[in-house]
């Protein structure tokens, strides 16, 4: 339990980050690039048939887009987000509908209205569908154990 609040809090950094999505604009592989050192979280899709997606960290989120093979990037290294999390995919915003099913979750939140001292803003929601239309752009499995959760 503590182990996860310690990872939460070393999310700080990025806890206004969000997930973005490599344009076709971005995709070209002669595409220059700059030398200034942004890390990112570059979300692959899985070889495996229904397998989980991977994650490989670039210098930047131009260096990632131009790897054909990343679905959307996340600000900050992968080694900043707990393995067992899941990233939400930058068009999950428009999902209109989520299943009502109860599966808890740990949603990271930036909430411009508030700030949270200590860590990054996470509040609880009933499943990942929900989590990601609810803000979050990153979950992980269970409730959240902060003092800082917006238990929804």
């Amino acid at each position: 339990m503590n182990k996860f609040i310690i990872v939460l809090a070393a999310i700080l950094a990025i806890s206004s980050a969000q997930t973005f999505l490599c344009e076709e604009k971005d995709r070209s592989a002669n595409k220059l690039c700059t030398d200034i050192y942004e890390p990112v979280c570059a979300i692959k899709q899985s070889n495996l048939q229904g397998g989980k997606p991977l994650r490989t960290t670039f210098s930047s989120h131009c260096n990632a887009c131009k790897d054909s093979s990343v679905l959307f990037v996340a600000e900050g290294p992968c080694e900043a987000y707990p393995e067992n999390g899941t990233f939400c995919h930058p068009n999950s915003v428009n999902n209109k509908m989520c299943p009502m099913i109860y599966s808890p979750v740990c949603g990271i939140v930036h909430n411009l209205f508030m700030l949270c001292q200590g860590g990054p803003c996470v509040q609880t929601f009933g499943n990942g569908c929900q989590a990601c239309t609810g803000g979050s752009f990153f979950y992980t499995p269970g409730k959240c154990l902060s003092k800082f959760d917006q238990d929804q």
